[in-house]
Formats: structure tokens, sequence, C-alpha cells
């Protein structure tokens, strides 16, 4: 390690220390401050490690975390940025306690777009894609254009093995079928009967089934596209609840500590990458029974009397499943709604006004509905739109100390990420 590099880690290290000794968040900052003294650190940094990049609009900090939990049962060194910070600065901060003289893996999760700036700096072995939904329009503009951005870093990475989401149609497209990709899916069948266009000639596809949006077993009767040969499948699901499910894969029964069908895509996306690196059964299986929840995702917090359960939600899809996974809570309990629209969530949060208010108002175990954040004005726009009643507050303190007065013993909240992040500090 050269002498700039040596300054920079230390420089990195010096304020995380920092940081933390504030209370503040630790995971951008100190790759920032090395990436000024060195700004090559990566290259230095990534030396004697195997990278398994895992990118997509949904899922990645829980796939990563399942692949990290299996990986940590098998390999002695095992490396991620587990804080979620998924830039080139977090990236760089998660990295600076990697000991170059020792082999590790690591398991990064890499924000859409900065898969291409990464893939300057570092060549991973495999990349994981686990889905594409309309996220952040604002800044992609489209889904075919973040397919395209993540493309674009795809072919700086020539020696990259590709484990991608065969039940996506746009992953099934020749342009990702011509990378050779290793595919996993879920057969599981939901009551979804939405209109897709096929990706490649804009005809519609013709579904077998569903697992949940546009995600199950299609076919384009106009063109070549249709769902892949999968080389890792879930063949059945056993039970779906909110915070667990049963799994078959390929006749091996896990429990998972985790629920959502959504999950349950994570939980085989980590299978198929962990198979590929010739982790064996045992490792794999500790690896999926010890996944728990992470920072708001069916986080739960136990606050003076009241269980509060926090649940991230960033675009229609991911809000759409979360709506599912509450119908699934047969306790009574208050439903929490925050919503921002700071440059991390989007600043177009249009896609509120699309979501599935029916299965919202057939939840007969919602005894209230409270709401806030930035565009709580517009968000009680589309509730009262949709016929329902709620009470809105000003600030998420509020909200907070509104827990307190709460009939029931249990508030479930769902909110995207700037407004979950606050939120989930208060306590």
């Amino acid at each position: 390690m050269s002498i700039k590099t040596t300054t920079a880690v230390t420089a990195a290290k010096v304020t995380r220390a920092l940081l933390k000794l504030m209370n503040r968040g630790a995971s951008a900052l100190p790759g920032k401050v090395a990436m000024k003294i060195d700004s090559d650190i990566l290259s230095s940094l990534s030396e004697n490690t195997k990278f398994v990049f895992v990118t997509g609009t949904n899922g990645k900090t829980m796939t990563t975390s399942f692949i990290t939990n299996i990986f940590r049962n098998y390999f002695d060194n095992v490396i991620t940025n587990d804080s979620g910070a998924n830039m080139i600065q977090g990236i760089v901060t998660s990295l600076i306690d990697n000991k170059n003289s020792k082999s590790a893996v690591a398991v990064i999760e890499v924000d859409e777009a900065n898969l291409r700036i990464i893939a300057d700096y570092i060549q991973p072995d495999y990349i994981v894609l686990t889905n594409l939904f309309e996220d952040q329009l604002d800044r992609f503009k489209s889904v075919d254009n973040v397919l395209n951005i993540i493309l674009d870093g795809i072919k700086k990475c020539p020696n990259a093995k590709i484990i991608a989401n065969g039940d996506l149609p746009l992953f099934a497209q020749e342009k990702v079928r011509s990378l050779n990709p290793i595919y996993y899916g879920v057969d599981y069948r939901s009551a979804n009967k939405e209109k897709v266009t096929c990706p490649q000639c804009g005809s519609e596809l013709k579904y077998d089934y569903f697992t949940y949006a546009h995600l199950g077993k299609f076919k384009c009767e106009n063109c070549s596209l249709e769902s892949p040969q999968k080389d890792y499948t879930i063949t059945e699901v056993l039970d779906l609840k909110p915070k667990s499910a049963k799994i078959n894969i390929e006749g091996d029964i896990f429990d998972l500590n985790v629920g959502g069908i959504y999950n349950v895509y994570n939980a085989i996306a980590a299978w198929a990458v962990a198979c590929e690196m010739g982790v064996e059964f045992e490792a794999l299986s500790k690896g999926l029974k010890v996944q728990g929840n992470l920072d708001g995702r069916q986080e739960v917090f136990d606050y003076k009397g009241k269980k509060v359960v926090i649940n991230l939600i960033k675009n229609k899809v991911g809000a759409n499943l979360i709506l599912d996974l509450l119908s699934l809570d047969k306790d009574d309990y208050a439903l929490y709604i925050l919503i921002n629209n700071a440059y991390a969530d989007g600043k177009d949060v249009s896609w509120i006004e699309e979501l599935n208010y029916d299965k919202l108002k057939e939840n007969n175990h919602i005894d209230n509905i409270k709401i806030s954040g930035a565009k709580r004005d517009y968000l009680a726009e589309v509730l009262t739109k949709n016929g329902f009643e709620f009470k809105s507050f000003e600030t998420l303190e509020d909200l907070q100390n509104e827990i307190e007065n709460e009939e029931k013993q249990k508030v479930n909240v769902i909110a995207n990420y700037t407004a979950m992040d606050t939120f989930r500090k208060m306590f």
C-alpha cells in the first residue's frame, strides 16, 4: 500500500471515529475524505478480494445481507457495506478495513447509476440483478434507461458472471440473455392480473401466472421474448406471514425469519450466488436461517409499551407489496404513513396515487390512519380521494408523541427513505 493510500485510509478511519463519537452517520463521509487524498484508493483496497455486486431498484440491501450471512458461515474474511451506503463514497468507507494481505470476499450493494462508475476501479466476479421497477424516475427517466445504465456498467466488467431474476421480462431480453446470465426465480401464484407490455416489441405479454407486479412466467406471441430456463428456483412457497416464510428450494425446506414474497426472491438470489461460488449446503442453510430484519425493513421497536413496526417503501411496486404484507397481519393496529420527497426519495412521489387502496380498504385490522412528512398534504389529497379518514401531523416528532396515546398496542409504519431514516432514529 502506497504512502498516499495509507494516509487516505488513516484519514478515513479518523473521520469515521469522530462521526461515531458525535453519534452521526459514518457511512459516506470517510470514503469521500479518502478519495480526496487518493482518487485511486478503490483499486488499492480491492486487492486480493473477490467481489459480488448487487444492484437493482428493490431488494439490494436485503439480498446483500442474505449473501453476506451465508458467506460468513463459509469464508474467513467477508466485507460488506451493510449500512446500505451504495454510492462510491460509501463503498470506499466499507473497504477501508480490508486487509489486502489476506484474501477476502466483498459483498457490495451498488446503486444502479454507480455501477458504471465503480467498475472503473473494481472488477467484480459476480453481478446480481435483483429487479427493475419504476423508481426515482425524475432521476432515471424510465426503467429502460435504468437497465441501459446498468448494462453500460456490465460492459466494463467483461469477466463478471451475471446472476439475474429470470421472472422479470426486462432481464429476458436478448441484450441481457447475450450475457449468458445465471437465472433464478420463484414458482408462486398471486392474484395479480396486470397488463404488461413486452419490453422488446411493445406487444402485450401473455402470462401463465404472476408472482407479484409483472414478475412471473411470461411469453410474447409477437417476438422471441419468453421466460428463460431458470438455474435456481424456489419450487414452492409453503407459508407466507408478515414476519416469516417457509420455502422449498428444489426439495429442501427452509424457514425464513423475514416475510413477504419480495424477501423470498432475495433469498433465492443469495442462494444462487452462494451455489455459484461453491458454498457448501450447511453454510447455505445456516445463512438463510440467521437472516433477520434490517433497518426499516420490518424493523420492530418497543416504544413506551407499544410495538412499532417500520417498513420502508420506495416506489409503487414496493409499497403495494407492503400493503400485501400488512394484510397478513392479524393484530389490530394503527397505520402511520410518512412521505418525504428529498433527493434520496425521488422528488416525484406521484406513485402514491397508483397504490392498491382497495387492499387497504379490505384490511379490517387497521384501527386508524395517521400521516406526516414533507408531502403529507399531497398524501392527504390522495387518501381523501380514495375515501379514507385520517389525521395529519406536521412533524414526525408530533407523530412520535401520538404513539403514546394509541389505544392499540401495535403501530405499523410505512415510510419512504428519508422519512423512515428520521423516524427510526427517534427510538
